[in-house]
């Protein structure tokens, strides 16, 4: 098995990122991939690959400059919360982050290799509480979403 693909290399360095900091800032704040996600584990930051855009770098190149959108749902158990959580994401993000290339460890497939590769610079496209009524479960009672626009390797 060789090195994962560029989206999935996205999705866990942002991950690792968030997580990195969140465990470092704050306390019994859950972070992972949307799929990871449990109704009990509240309050709970999500995060997904969405879509990508690709053009070419210049006329005549094969070389596309490839911009990826993610997703950063928050799932808080109050409005305060939902407000600081998002605050404090966009101002973490809104800097970039380190891209790292996973790939599989010959000797710990538990435990992938991990190498710094190249600086994630982040636009924020979105910044939305997501309101679906008074009726909801709590889960979906204080949701906030993030859309980010990341390129890598930008000259």
């Amino acid at each position: 098995m060789s090195t994962w693909r560029s989206k999935r290399n996205i999705e866990n360095s942002i991950l690792k990122y968030i997580k990195e900091n969140i465990e470092s800032d704050w306390s019994n704040i859950n972070v992972g991939l949307s799929f990871d996600y449990k109704e009990n584990s509240l309050p709970f930051i999500a995060i997904r690959a969405d879509s990508a855009t690709h053009t070419k770098l210049e006329l005549g190149s094969t070389t596309l400059n490839s911009k990826d959108l993610i997703i950063i749902d928050i799932y808080a158990t109050g409005d305060g919360q939902r407000l600081d959580l998002a605050e404090y994401l966009l101002d973490k993000l809104k800097d970039g982050f380190q891209y790292y290339v996973w790939e599989p460890n010959p000797t710990d497939k538990e435990k992938p290799l991990i190498t710094a590769h190249c600086w994630i610079y982040v636009s924020i496209v979105g910044d939305m509480k997501i309101d679906l009524g008074e009726n909801v479960s709590l889960v979906d009672k204080y949701r906030h979403r993030i859309t980010l626009e990341l390129e890598r390797n930008r000259k």
